[in-house]
């Protein structure tokens, strides 16, 4: 059956020219390929001593998962005192919170 239906030719698809077209291989001073975040790609590190995989469950940094043996209290404990040995003075409300449990 597939046969005795004629399938229309296929279309070679039309190229589209960009409306304002620039030289290949240059670019315009002022245009921006972040859209106006080249700042915040591309600026150097605020915590330039910490390890880029801190936080993450690998690499190296403070690794913040629950461990198959932790129960929710040792984890918490865990946590606090990696960032009480690790983290900035500014932390201490939120490890004190921490550790009574919140």
């Amino acid at each position: 059956m597939a046969g005795t239906v004629q399938a229309p030719a296929p279309q070679r698809p039309q190229r589209v020219q960009p409306i304002n077209p620039v030289a290949e291989g240059t670019r315009p001073e002022d245009d921006d390929a972040s859209g106006g975040y080249d700042e915040a790609l591309f600026a150097p590190s605020d915590r330039p001593d910490e390890p880029i995989t801190h936080g993450a469950p690998f690499g190296p940094g403070a690794n913040f998962v629950a461990l198959p043996y932790e129960d929710e209290y040792a984890f918490r404990r865990r946590v606090a005192d990696e960032l009480e040995s690790s983290g900035p003075a500014s932390l201490g409300p939120y490890i004190a919170k921490l550790r009574t449990g919140g």
